[in-house]
């Protein structure tokens, strides 16, 4: 065999490895990002709902069954704090995040951190949703009214941070609920 031709084949063989090693440390590389991905959705759902971290308190010191340190009474803790989601337009993003809203890149959402004053993002904040029993004559109103219509349910709603007066005829309650059987009652007497 010609040993030039050798040497073409064995510069080949080399490359060929060469690739093949480079082919498997892109795939560790990946597994490396993927994993410093997930970590790092891990964190920033912890970051949302987890509280900042609190000092140690000291450990109270007891000398003949009596505590002696300053941490001699144990500190009361109430409920983990929470966060509370916003629904902030786009155009007004910059206002939320000036108050101090945050944005959660996974959730894709608005919210205000824990121990934050909720007062300022009254206007952003989602409450609660309220359906409304709302004939399509009504529509109209109750959309000038501000109610929302959710086209997954085919129905009207209202947020519970909104005034519920204005939109009274519309809730939900049981005496309208059985309104339509008591008319079709009243109907067969009559006729």
């Amino acid at each position: 065999m010609d040993p030039q031709l050798f040497e073409v084949y064995e510069l080949k063989a080399t490359v060929a490895q060469r690739e093949h090693e480079l082919d498997l440390l892109r795939a560790e590389l990946a597994s490396y990002k993927y994993s410093e991905a997930q970590i790092t959705k891990l964190v920033r759902h912890l970051r949302t709902h987890c509280a900042e971290p609190t000092p140690i308190e000291p450990t109270a010191m007891v000398v003949a069954g009596r505590p002696i340190s300053p941490a001699d009474v144990p500190i009361e803790h109430g409920p983990p704090p929470t966060i509370t989601w916003l629904q902030v337009p786009f155009d007004e993003k910059d206002t939320a995040k000036g108050l101090g809203a945050k944005w959660d890149p996974e959730e894709k959402k608005w919210y205000v951190p824990p121990h934050l004053n909720l007062a300022p993002f009254h206007k952003w904040n989602i409450g609660k949703r309220i359906d409304l029993t709302c004939p399509f004559e009504d529509k109209d109103a109750a959309k000038q009214l501000g109610a929302k219509w959710n086209p997954y349910t085919g129905t009207w709603y209202v947020t519970s941070n909104m005034d519920l007066g204005l939109f009274a005829k519309w809730l939900a309650s049981p005496s309208r609920t059985h309104e339509p059987s008591t008319q079709a009652a009243s109907r067969q007497r009559v006729a």
